[in-house]
């Protein structure tokens, strides 16, 4: 392919320009850096045009966030994810009595509970019992034995342990606890008897929650 460049020496070789003189052969130079220079500001321009020659600048972005109708956040690994917790009393329901059910209620549709936690505060005769501690929902049930000890001087037991369970929308959790070795809930009216369970909550509307596998 030709060059600006070649073009011109060629045209001043084809003339008149031919013979060797001094002048001829400088005008010859000087023609040539003339094209070397035309050249390269044709590249220059070419370039430019194909490629832009600046970097767009930074657009300043309003994210408008009211409290009347706040912008959605969740977190980025578990959409749709929120703090569970629920605590069900029956104070003074199960006074006197072996036995004391805490129903929970159930799941709103399009969620799913995940139970990471039980909790418990018993009011109970005094002495040493365990409390059988049977955990119930449609699909899964749990059964554990917790020592509860009070004192005379105050007949009030406690219990906590990890635990895990799932329950899908529309079905609930209920607890029995059972007091053993001769005890029962306290005959006092004012008695407190709750149990807690926490864990998270997940708006399967949000991102859908995968079937749990019973296999």
């Amino acid at each position: 392919m030709a060059t600006f460049e070649n073009v011109t020496t060629e045209i001043f070789l084809a003339g008149s320009l031919r013979n060797d003189s001094p002048p001829e052969r400088e005008m010859i130079r000087t023609m040539k850096r003339v094209g070397s220079v035309l050249g390269l500001a044709l590249l220059i321009t070419i370039s430019t045009a194909a490629f832009g020659t600046g970097t767009a600048g930074a657009q300043e972005v309003q994210v408008v966030n009211p409290a009347t109708s706040p912008a959605l956040t969740s977190s980025v690994d578990d959409p749709g994810r929120v703090a569970y917790q629920s605590t069900i009393s029956r104070s003074g329901h199960c006074r006197g009595f072996t036995l004391c059910e805490f129903s929970f209620p159930s799941v709103p549709a399009g969620h799913r509970v995940v139970v990471q936690h039980i909790a418990g505060i018993l009011d109970v005769t005094a002495g040493v019992h365990d409390t059988e501690v049977q955990v119930i929902t449609g699909e899964y049930a749990s059964v554990f034995f917790e020592p509860v000890q009070t004192a005379v001087s105050g007949p009030m037991g406690a219990f906590e342990r990890p635990i895990l369970f799932y329950v899908d929308s529309s079905k609930s959790v209920g607890v029995i606890v059972a007091v053993t070795g001769g005890g029962t809930f306290s005959p006092s009216a004012s008695a407190l008897e709750q149990i807690t369970l926490t864990g998270y909550e997940l708006d399967c509307t949000v991102a859908a929650c995968a079937p749990i596998a019973t296999e």
